[in-house]
């Protein structure tokens, strides 16, 4: 018998609570492939959309709620009392299931967020809504992996279906953002995930302008009589390492601070980026103009008389992740 089975309850839960994941990213495929589901028989008068883990994808925190059932059924049992039955949803992306909860996601509706990757088409659920309408029921976050080139990307189901094709070169078009978002019934916000590099995803600081006979460092900041005197200054790697951590701790505190959206897998934790610190990041002025898009997509839709489907306005959010800063060298 492992040292583990010998511990008392009480700290078999404490162990549990610690791994958890209060807050959890997930991540799933979504698909629709409706060649497929007629030449099965399905009807065309509605979508079948299925569930299933993203592929390749090992980190997502429903894996860890779920491997509770197979390693401690007590502990189990009890962890689940930690989620209110009306806050939650089970959704079942693996099959077959065990009694013991293996293969159920589950998903608390008040603080976790979906990160869905979708394959198929996207089709306006007014026109052929999904075969099983509550499947998405209650869902209130959803996130989508920011990609702004979509030229690559030639199975891109959000690829532009505007006539005609303005957004042919990027990822997203905000037309077909919005058919995905009616999928989701209770969704309030959607939030764009982008991961911060240590280069090239932080806009530089702006310089301030030289004047002449003041002698300035390689940032432009006027030197004082102290560093003129030998004051050790940092190098331009240790800068670049300096503007990335603060980028990345300013971003972090003021999602706590402010209780903006926190989640957490078993690679990375995801802030919130408020938009005075999203507006550092390079992508941010792709991801606002496509906010812009879809903001005024649905002013137009509520001016439309007769309009075939209610207007699905949710709030828009950027979410971050990064890898944990290195502290930085004195004499690197």
């Amino acid at each position: 018998m492992s040292s583990y089975q010998q511990l008392p309850a009480e700290i078999k839960l404490q162990i549990w609570q610690g791994v958890f994941y209060e807050h959890g990213m997930h991540h799933f495929k979504i698909s629709h492939d409706r060649f497929r589901s007629i030449s099965n028989g399905h009807p065309l008068s509605t979508q079948l959309v299925k569930v299933s883990p993203t592929p390749g994808e090992k980190k997502s925190a429903w894996r860890v709620r779920q491997k509770l059932a197979r390693i401690d059924e007590y502990a189990w049992d009890v962890a689940k009392k930690f989620f209110r039955i009306n806050e939650t949803k089970v959704m079942c992306p693996l099959y077959p299931m065990d009694p013991r909860g293996a293969g159920q996601a589950i998903i608390h509706l008040e603080n976790d967020i979906i990160c869905v990757r979708f394959e198929g088409m996207i089709l306006p659920t007014w026109v052929r809504p999904p075969a099983s309408p509550g499947m998405f029921a209650g869902i209130k976050r959803v996130a989508l992996e920011y990609r702004a080139i979509g030229s690559r990307y030639p199975d891109n189901a959000f690829r532009c279906r505007c006539d005609p094709f303005v957004h042919r070169g990027d990822y997203y078009c905000p037309k077909t953002i919005d058919h995905f978002i009616h999928y989701f019934p209770d969704l309030e916000k959607l939030y764009f995930v982008t991961k911060i590099n240590k280069t090239g995803s932080i806009l530089p600081p702006v310089l301030p302008s030289l004047s002449l006979g003041t002698k300035r460092d390689h940032l432009g900041n006027a030197k004082s009589f102290q560093r003129r005197m030998g004051k050790p200054r940092l190098t331009r790697a240790q800068a670049i390492k300096k503007l990335y951590a603060d980028t990345v701790e300013n971003i972090k505190s003021t999602a706590l601070r402010e209780g903006l959206a926190f989640c957490q897998d078993t690679k990375f934790d995801y802030f919130e980026a408020k938009e005075d610190d999203a507006e550092t990041l390079v992508v941010y002025h792709h991801i606002s103009k496509l906010f812009t898009e879809l903001k005024k997509r649905w002013e137009e839709q509520k001016k439309t008389d007769n309009l075939p489907h209610p207007v699905r306005e949710v709030a828009l959010g950027v979410l971050v992740h990064y890898d944990k800063p290195k502290p930085i060298a004195a004499n690197e």
